[in-house]
């Protein structure tokens, strides 16, 4: 994914951005409720932790949405993969796939 947010929360962090596989918003949570991500969950392998723009490998479990949150998607235990600090084209396609969407981007138009 292409981290687009990093946010503190409660006593976590809330991340989001676009996948570069499909192009479509994701939102990394803890659990089926949609719970901030803990420090261990969302650390690299090399102990880097994302920011705006960083291309991490982050492994998915399932789809939770929530009504205010459709992008909801829960992480598995597997470490979080930094893989560039620099946009790839690929990521730059699947950001432009994101933003050329009709409707709402975010729960937001």
């Amino acid at each position: 994914m292409v981290c687009l947010a990093n946010s503190e929360k409660n006593r976590g962090r809330c991340l989001a951005g676009v996948r570069v596989d499909t192009g479509g918003w994701i939102r990394p949570v803890s659990d089926d409720d949609g719970s901030e991500l803990l420090q261990k969950q969302y650390e690299t392998v090399s102990g880097h932790h994302p920011e705006v723009l960083d291309i991490i490998s982050v492994k998915l479990e399932s789809q939770h949405p929530k009504y205010n949150q459709p992008e909801n998607w829960v992480i598995s235990s597997d470490s979080w993969e930094l893989i560039d600090t620099e946009l790839s084209h690929q990521a730059e396609l699947a950001l432009n796939v994101a933003l050329q969407r009709e409707g709402p981007i975010l729960c937001n138009t």
